[in-house]
C-alpha cells in the first residue's frame, strides 16, 4: 500500500530533473506545474511560494531557472476559493517568520548564556 502513490511522485521528480538538465538546446516548449516562488503573476502575491505553470527559461550566463508562464489560463474555480488559497499561504507563511524569528532569538540568548 503506498507504493503507487511512492511511484508517482518518484516518477515525476524523474521527469522534472531530466527536463532541468538535458542538454537540449530548445528548451521552454515544457509547461509544468511547480512550486515555485511567485513574481506577482496570477494574482500571488511576490515571493509566495506557490504552485504555478511554469516553463523553463535559459539565462544569459548559462544556468536554467523555472518562471511563471503567464499567458497560462486562470484555474477554473471560483475567485473566492483561489483567494482563501492565496490567504491560508500568507498566513503560513506569517507564522514560519514568526517561528523563525522566535527561534533565532532563543538560539542568539542560549549562546549567549554560555
Amino acid at each position: 500500500m503506498g507504493r503507487s502513490e511512492d511511484f508517482s511522485k518518484c516518477r515525476a521528480i524523474c521527469d522534472l530533473l531530466k527536463l532541468w538538465y538535458s542538454k537540449k538546446e530548445s528548451i521552454g516548449d515544457e509547461i509544468i506545474s511547480l512550486g515555485i516562488a511567485s513574481d506577482g503573476s496570477f494574482g500571488i502575491p511576490k515571493g509566495l511560494i506557490f504552485s504555478q505553470p511554469v516553463y523553463l527559461k535559459e539565462c544569459d550566463d548559462g544556468l536554467r531557472i523555472w518562471v511563471p508562464f503567464k499567458d497560462f489560463p486562470m484555474p477554473n474555480m471560483p475567485l473566492s476559493i483561489f483567494q482563501s488559497l492565496i490567504d491560508t499561504a500568507i498566513y503560513i507563511k506569517k507564522k514560519i517568520t514568526e517561528f523563525k524569528n522566535s527561534f533565532d532569538a532563543t538560539k542568539k540568548s542560549n549562546f549567549q548564556l554560555v
